[in-house]
């Protein structure tokens, strides 16, 4: 075999190592696992509040055995919350209840909310995208008008049962921190939603540049925070700078995060805000295709330059 052969060859299976390392594996579901439906329930409702709950959810009694139904006790809520939330924060009972779904591949997370007063949408969507949830449809309610805040805990054991797993507790603690964080500067600077873009942005960028030093965190949340118009007190910005940190030490999937929160990086194309010096644009919103029509360029040229 020529010398010239044997490069090419060797050229082709490096690509096609490459390719095979990069295609995303594609899991092997029974049809009962896959299209497994979970509503958690406050342990705290009463009868006439879990009805009502179950209306909200779009659930009759007699859905119910169509649905693995959990129950979330005041427990499980301070086990996840306990280290971010004041005595206080905490109802007296669960009342939080949530409906989950499976969605189509790559269709993302949708939340709706009702009831809820606290926590947004995106906050939900967001803290969600942090834990490792994949398209889901949920619907997160309260029997009257509740924070939302323990709503989490709900969502997050709904998914673990219907995808069969366990979320690792660093996730969970991280997607808990994200969402009170996130309640706590909106509270700050007089915006939820503004606070719930920041949060978004800053954590993409972490996460697409690998950026672990406080200082270098630190100054992605300024100059995002400017480009957005907002303007953090120093307890602030040290509060995004400690869950940051906490965000760079996950192994974070940068483009199946944007897949899960396509509606809250939409917005912030909308409102003008750049992240492509971050290496964030539209190409890199085509994932892993952009990345392998990349590569393809790439092993032409390879090939151009043995004379092919």
């Amino acid at each position: 075999m020529s010398t010239k052969l044997k490069r090419i060859i060797a050229g082709i299976l490096t690509v096609t190592a490459v390719f095979a390392a990069v295609l995303p594996a594609v899991p092997v579901l029974g049809a009962s696992q896959k299209d497994k439906k979970v509503i958690s329930l406050g342990s705290g409702l009463t009868g006439e509040e879990k009805k009502t709950v179950l209306g909200i959810l779009g659930v009759s009694e007699a859905d119910l055995p169509s649905y693995t139904v959990i129950t979330v006790t005041e427990e499980d809520e301070r086990r996840y919350l306990g280290n971010y939330l004041s005595e206080e924060m905490f109802a007296g009972r669960s009342l939080s209840s949530s409906r989950i779904e499976p969605a189509a591949a790559g269709s993302g997370i949708s939340v709706k909310t009702h009831n809820i007063t606290w926590c947004t949408e995106t906050m939900y969507q967001n803290a969600l995208a942090t834990a490792g949830v994949k398209d889901a449809d949920i619907v997160i309610a309260g029997p009257y008008e509740v924070s939302g805040i323990t709503a989490l805990t709900g969502v997050i054991r709904a998914y673990e049962e219907q995808e069969g797993i366990i979320i690792p507790a660093e996730s969970i603690d991280t997607a808990t921190d994200e969402i009170v964080t996130t309640g706590q500067i909106g509270e700050s600077i007089g915006n939820v939603k503004k606070a719930a873009e920041l949060i978004g942005a800053v954590k993409q960028i972490i996460a697409a540049q690998s950026i672990t030093g406080e200082e270098d965190i630190r100054d992605v949340i300024r100059k995002v925070a400017s480009e957005m118009g907002i303007t953090l007190s120093d307890e602030d910005l040290a509060k995004i700078v400690e869950l940051m940190k906490k965000l760079s030490a996950l192994d974070i999937d940068v483009e199946e995060l944007k897949r899960q929160a396509a509606s809250l990086y939409d917005e912030l194309k909308r409102q003008g805000i750049d992240l492509s010096e971050y290496g964030i644009d539209a190409s890199d919103m085509d994932g892993a295709a952009g990345f392998l029509a990349r590569l393809w360029a790439s092993f032409r040229a390879f090939l151009h330059r043995l004379g092919l």
